[in-house]
């Protein structure tokens, strides 16, 4: 578990050997790892605190991160977050998608507009630097224009932003809309959520990667599963849903014929969100 937390803890910047980088991550991983080992209730807990045992648990942490003896395990760590974070960022931005177009009322925790590498209280408490994230909404392209650069959290941000004025300028659609579970086709089908919305005759059409770390490239640098890796996997639509479509993650327009391929759907963005207006 340790391992895990901070694998995923780890900023997508940070090097093996960034010394007071290390430090910061350090000491938020010792505050997650007392509240873990007291709460899991095993050999500590908060009644009766096992000084002793968290001593050493803190102890091999340190070790890890500030250590001279941690060195190689550091550099793997640092390598297999690299390795992991196009496929992550890819799940982020498929959680994103699902979060504000399902039917319910989607939430978003305090300055998590970028990627989020927080903890449980009280790492996620630590003050949010709104300016910043104020400061990015007035540059944003679409979220298509800035995925090259995915690994600055902007490209979540600017699909966030586009989900919420879509909700916004057409909140029948997200409060009232029926909702229809599309069928998926062919060798990738399991790697995609297709399903369909419709209020009146505006319809919404939505479709995301899942399951996706196997058909990354082994040196991806994009979270967007290749052309190749979709080949024979299309979406399946109703006759009633086809016709052309505004792709907000994409930035283009989008036919969807009875039978399209997820290729073309998935091209630039490893999300679709397709809106036609009546």
């Amino acid at each position: 578990m340790l391992y895990q937390t901070l694998i995923g803890a780890w900023p997508l910047d940070l090097g093996p050997e960034d010394g007071g980088r290390l430090h910061g991550l350090l000491e938020r991983v010792a505050s997650w790892q007392i509240k873990a080992l007291r709460e899991a209730k095993r050999h500590t807990n908060w009644v009766f605190p096992n000084t002793d045992y968290e001593a050493g648990c803190d102890s091999f942490l340190r070790l890890i991160l500030s250590d001279g003896r941690g060195k190689a395990l550091r550099a793997v760590l640092a390598a297999l977050v690299q390795r992991l974070a196009p496929a992550g960022a890819l799940n982020g931005l498929a959680q994103i998608t699902l979060k504000y177009t399902v039917p319910g009322v989607p939430d978003l925790y305090q300055g998590a507009e970028f990627w989020d590498f927080s903890l449980v209280d009280p790492d996620n408490r630590r003050p949010v630097d709104y300016r910043v994230r104020a400061a990015a909404l007035t540059h944003l392209g679409t979220p298509a224009a800035c995925l090259p650069h995915w690994g600055d959290g902007r490209v979540k941000q600017s699909l966030i932003a586009t989900l919420l004025r879509a909700r916004a300028t057409h909140p029948d659609l997200f409060a009232r809309g029926s909702y229809l579970p599309l069928e998926v086709s062919g060798p990738a089908a399991n790697q995609a959520i297709a399903f369909a919305r419709q209020h009146g005759e505006l319809k919404l059409v939505v479709v995301t990667n899942r399951l996706c770390a196997g058909l990354l490239e082994s040196a991806a640098d994009q979270p967007l599963v290749p052309g190749v890796k979709l080949e024979g996997t299309a979406l399946q639509v109703p006759a009633e849903l086809t016709g052309a479509y505004g792709d907000l993650a994409g930035g283009r327009t989008v036919s969807l014929a009875e039978t399209t391929p997820l290729a073309t759907l998935l091209e630039h963005m490893p999300v679709a969100v397709l809106l036609t207006a009546p």
